[in-house]
């Protein structure tokens, strides 16, 4: 199992270096600009392979915990159990940021195919996706509530209620002219976030070791949001006011 996963985690860790190196220039440059669709393209594909093999690895996770991570030396049945219910849940967390992850890239993507007149608003893959983003958030809460578990039940409620605010702007006719590129930049723009939190939680132990206390340990899995979205939606207004 080991020889599967390795190479997964580094084709993983390699996809999100290059999601992470090549966000900024789609975000700077002019907006359908060739610099804007090239690297906006690397990003995207860098983007999909990241959610994708992070759905591997935490179903992995998941499925066969002792497997991919064993321990160092024969645990007792109590650290064996609290490792798997650990890990278990940390793949839950994972699976479900690549959930977020590759609907947003799909969703910006779709949206400039509607712009572009080569897909409708509102077709069925588009409500399917919000569908699907709705009930896994709902799932997600209902275990972290039955696991009591409140990180679960935070992630799970925002992804429900992104997956309803999807929804319903799918099942109404958009008459703005610019509404596909509104929807655009807060796609790619959730991906990025989405991304940034999936950073942050592999390397909090890096990046603040044994400086963060216990009872902050929530931070790396909640500054991201915190920070990005407001900083999202600064961004978002900045080009819907006909910034670019």
């Amino acid at each position: 199992m080991r020889e599967l996963y390795l190479p997964l985690l580094a084709l993983h860790i390699g996809a999100g270096a290059t999601s992470l190196l090549t966000l900024v220039p789609p975000l700077v440059a002019r907006k359908g600009g060739a610099l804007h669709r090239r690297v906006g393209m690397v990003f995207v594909a860098a983007m999909a392979i990241t959610a994708v093999s992070g759905l591997v690895i935490a179903g992995l996770w998941i499925a066969v915990p002792l497997a991919v991570k064993p321990p160092s030396s024969p645990p007792s049945p109590e650290q064996a159990a609290a490792q798997i219910a650990g890990m278990r849940q940390f793949g839950c967390f994972l699976a479900y940021l690549g959930v977020l992850i590759l609907q947003a890239v799909t969703s910006g993507m779709r949206a400039v195919a509607v712009g572009r007149r080569r897909a409708v608003h509102g077709a069925l893959v588009d409500r399917a996706m919000a569908v699907f983003v709705l009930g896994t958030g709902a799932a997600l809460a209902v275990a972290g509530i039955c696991q009591g578990s409140a990180l679960m039940i935070i992630f799970g409620a925002i992804g429900s209620h992104g997956g309803w605010h999807d929804l319903r702007y799918h099942l109404r006719p958009q008459t703005e002219r610019r509404a596909w590129l509104v929807r655009h930049l807060e796609s790619m723009l959730g991906a990025v976030v989405a991304a940034l939190t999936a950073f942050s939680v592999f390397n909090a132990h890096r990046l603040f070791g044994a400086a963060l206390p216990a009872d902050l340990a929530f931070l790396p899995w909640v500054l991201p949001t915190l920070i990005g979205v407001p900083a999202a939606r600064a961004w978002k207004a900045r080009y819907t006011r006909g910034g670019a």
